[in-house]
């Protein structure tokens, strides 16, 4: 006993300096997550920044097509907006003003309303307001269905699923990031802003799509 003892006191020093390597080993990652995310933090508001300046050199009645930088993450943060006049649940700094803002979370499995997206938003997300009465952020999607999901009379039937049918546009709010270069259409006039997202591809009807 005597000899278990007197290990345990020879050793006490070993174990002190392993409790603290350990707790320096967990410390250093929770300092590198915090980077990190601190950086992801900060390229959205990069991206954001960016749609507001572009929007401000735009005269009233002025349309272009920018190009916008994303960032590794962005497929994790969506860009949305709110007129001051809209009734709905809106993020804290769109309440008495139109903001553009972007959030961290995604659309997909959203049920239609804008208020879900306001209630990521609250969670995280950045915004910039500006003092007109209307904001719209969309995207246009090309909706497409597998032609072995739907056959018209006459058509390819369900032995060739790779065939798809479009079965035409339909218009989202939001859209999500993406980690390489984004291309949004940004249109200002008197009364309103639209940025938009151009025609992307979507497999079949999206119930997230409102």
């Amino acid at each position: 006993m005597k000899n278990k003892k007197g290990d345990l006191r020879d050793n006490i020093g070993d174990i002190i300096i392993g409790i603290l390597c350990l707790l320096l080993i967990i410390g250093a990652i929770m300092i590198i997550y915090k980077v990190f995310a601190n950086q992801e933090d900060e390229n959205a508001k990069r991206v954001v920044n960016n749609i507001e300046t572009k929007i401000n050199n735009l005269n009233d009645g002025e349309s272009n097509t920018f190009l916008i930088q994303g960032f590794k993450g962005a497929e994790g943060w969506f860009l949305a907006g709110w007129g001051k006049e809209e009734k709905e649940e809106k993020p804290d700094p769109c309440t008495f003003q139109s903001c553009i803002c972007i959030c961290k979370g995604s659309l997909a499995g959203f049920s239609p309303s804008k208020s879900s997206l306001a209630k990521q938003c609250g969670v995280k997300g950045f915004c910039r307001r500006f003092n007109i009465d209307k904001i719209v952020v969309e995207r246009d999607v090309a909706n497409f269905i597998e032609l072995s999901q739907y056959v018209a009379p006459g058509e390819v039937g369900p032995s060739s699923p790779d065939i798809k049918k479009e079965v035409g546009n339909k218009i989202c709010t939001g859209f999500q990031l993406k980690s390489n270069m984004i291309e949004v259409k940004i249109i200002k006039n008197k009364n309103e802003i639209k940025v938009l997202q151009p025609v992307d591809e979507e497999k079949g009807y999206s119930g997230n799509c409102f």
